[in-house]
């Protein structure tokens, strides 16, 4: 079982608790793949930004790929994780 029965029908009653918001926040947000596109994003700007702030962001960018694969968003993740792992060997050599 992926979630408890007994979150989804306490947020179903009609006295809701204060958390169902951000929990449908943050499940909408699983369900449109929003962490992999950010780490998408993310690691792009590594791959353009020459500054030692493109190596941070590539650090970040590897970081939210790894949380997408384990929230099964890797159509976005695995080039993200490829993009922000070429900008992290890029600044070593």
């Amino acid at each position: 079982m992926v979630q408890p029965e007994a979150l989804t029908w306490a947020c179903a009653a009609e006295a809701r608790p204060l958390w169902c918001g951000p929990r449908q926040l943050l499940l909408e947000a699983f369900n449109m793949g929003v962490i992999g596109g950010a780490a998408l994003v993310v690691s792009i700007a590594a791959l353009i930004i020459a500054h030692p702030l493109g190596q941070k962001l590539a650090l970040a960018g590897l970081v939210l790929s790894i949380f997408a694969f384990a929230l099964y968003n890797a159509g976005a993740a695995a080039p993200a994780a490829v993009f922000a792992l070429l900008r992290l060997f890029r600044s070593r050599g």
